[in-house]
């Protein structure tokens, strides 16, 4: 993987991760089914933590916010 197919797919996950991040948040959404999804969560969190080693060279705003492409 190049570093510039990491930072593509570090956008994505970027997005499903604060999509996931407001589904966590959602107090409408019973806690036992959020609980359900905890473990698709943790692995969105790892993904994006082995994009960044790939990546290597980035800012707290990339990483926060991803890459301009």
């Amino acid at each position: 993987m190049t570093v510039a197919d990491a930072k593509q797919e570090y956008n994505k996950l970027l997005d499903r991760y604060y999509k996931a991040d407001k589904y966590f948040e959602d107090e409408n959404i019973p806690i036992k089914i959020r609980h359900e999804q905890l473990e698709n969560y943790q692995k969105i969190l790892l993904e994006l933590s082995r994009l960044l080693v790939i990546i290597k060279n980035y800012t707290n705003k990339e990483a926060l916010e991803g890459f301009k492409i």
